[in-house]
């Protein structure tokens, strides 16, 4: 069932028209291409695969849809179609082989633009492959206003959730999500994380903490409410390391820092997220390390200008200390360490 649009309806309204006269009529080539493909996941995979051609605005690029401001192209036999022309089509495809599922247009803010897609049954149906799924999952859930958990059970799956996209990015990022899974499920009923574990639960608390500020304020909370049981829990039993209260008093001992005279920048890492990787023993000073390079990149202090302000510093007999050391190369047994690793991923990324 194509339903109206979710939001931006002076544009995306006359497409949903379009869409459901070419469901009700069916137009014979999009219902051949649909009986070729079979189902609505496979059409997703061939939408997938299709190059992108952005629309510039040519009035002479057409059709156009004139309801919209600017005018949008909507060429639905495209070979290279943009986001709106790809959602329409999709919408077009599943519901000739399955009308069951409720469908709508959206339009979303990303870090790139604005961007249409297919919302089906609440979740966002990812045709662009430029576009990350936890950037159109945050943008829907945004703009339908959907509420965060508040319950640790369903906290902690949805930090497994938004881990999971950039986890399948890692060296063995599947096995760590679905042990942190694990650990974590346990963890909602009172179960402190295993020791063999905890690198898993550390990396995915990491990586979730990395991605919840998309979901604004109410993300972020998700990620500490779990980092924070995380360091209950082990302080409970007992077997916290190197996370002590006077460490979330705002001691924060041992963390990356850079020092310049009587000036320091530290990490803007969560109070409880940091507490809480400290007691499992795992993200320490080469994670803390690489937040805080990636936060001097952002005030334009690239990799580069390190080496250059350490050379600077020394002769002042000052330094950058460990922020001044790259991470080690990617083929070496030393990136294959745990705190490496989710460095790198940080450093690559960049950390919020």
């Amino acid at each position: 069932m194509i339903l109206p649009p979710l939001n931006d309806h002076a544009c995306l309204g006359p497409i949903t028209d379009i869409a459901r006269q070419l469901v009700a009529q069916p137009d014979p080539q999009l219902a051949a291409r649909a009986h070729e493909l079979g189902t609505p996941q496979a059409a997703i995979r061939w939408l997938r695969s299709l190059p992108q051609r952005d629309d510039t605005g040519d009035p002479n690029d057409g059709p156009r849809v004139e309801a919209c401001s600017p005018p949008q192209r909507l060429d639905l036999y495209s070979s290279a179609p943009n986001c709106v022309e790809r959602s329409t089509i999709q919408a077009i495809i599943a519901e000739i082989l399955d009308p069951e599922p409720k469908r709508r247009l959206a339009t979303i803010n990303t870090p790139v633009g604005r961007h249409t897609l297919l919302v089906e049954n609440g979740q966002p149906v990812v045709l662009d492959p430029r576009v990350p799924r936890n950037c159109a999952q945050s943008g829907i859930d945004v703009l339908a206003q959907a509420p965060a958990p508040r319950d640790l059970a369903g906290s902690a799956t949805w930090v497994c959730r938004v881990a999971a996209e950039p986890a399948h990015r890692l060296p063995g990022g599947p096995r760590r999500l679905r042990n942190a899974r694990a650990a974590l499920d346990a963890l909602s009923r009172g179960t402190p994380i295993a020791p063999n574990l905890a690198d898993d639960v550390a990396a995915v608390l990491a990586l979730a903490a990395r991605e919840a500020p998309q979901w604004g304020p109410a993300g972020v909370e998700t990620v500490e409410r779990v980092a924070q049981a995380v360091l209950d829990l082990e302080r409970a039993v007992g077997r916290c390391r190197g996370a002590s209260p006077a460490d979330d008093a705002g001691g924060r001992r041992n963390a990356a820092e850079l020092r310049i005279g009587r000036h320091r920048l530290r990490p803007g890492i969560p109070k409880s997220l940091a507490a809480a990787l400290r007691a499992l023993g795992v993200v320490g000073k080469e994670a803390a390390t690489a937040v805080a390079r990636v936060k001097l990149a952002t005030l334009g202090v690239s990799p580069g200008m390190l080496g250059l302000l350490e050379s600077e510093l020394n002769k002042d007999g000052l330094s950058l200390g460990s922020l001044a050391k790259p991470l080690p190369p990617g083929h070496s047994m030393a990136a294959l360490t745990k705190d490496a690793l989710v460095a790198r991923h940080l450093e690559r990324v960049g950390a919020a």
